[in-house]
């Protein structure tokens, strides 16, 4: 599973795991009254790629990371630290087989409903191609 994958190549970075640990980095979006900063990933489209012979094993999804911080320089540390961590990786995470991860896109953000609170946070997302071996089991 590619988002396993993406998981673990994140917390395995020293830079990544200082500022988030593992309880900070959730699949989609942030639970009700999450710690600062933090991360989330989610899918936002997914291609498999065939040949006239079936299933060729690659597949193309875009994952997207938000970046969430109480500051725009925190937030822009743990956006450095995503893509020096994902930019042009290859290797094997928690059994995948990456061939290419490419940055595509990048947004700023404000989560203005969280000012009522007390809060202000800011978010960077970043929108990757990844090229990986998939498993068929």
């Amino acid at each position: 599973m590619i988002e396993t994958a993406l998981r673990t190549a994140l917390l395995a970075d020293v830079t990544i795991s200082a500022l988030v640990d593992a309880r900070r980095i959730y699949p989609v979006m942030l639970p009700q009254a999450p710690v600062y900063p933090a991360l989330t990933f989610q899918t936002i489209s997914g291609d498999s790629h065939y040949a006239m012979q079936g299933p060729s094993e690659l597949a193309n999804p875009r994952i997207q990371i938000d970046c969430y911080a109480e500051s725009y320089d925190v937030v822009m540390d743990l956006r450095n630290a995503v893509i020096a961590c994902l930019g042009g990786y290859q290797g094997t995470s928690a059994g995948v087989v990456i061939h290419g991860v490419f940055k595509v896109m990048e947004t700023d953000g404000f989560e203005n409903e969280l000012t009522q609170s007390g809060l202000n946070v800011w978010r960077k997302t970043l929108d990757f191609n990844i090229w990986f071996k998939e498993a068929f089991e």
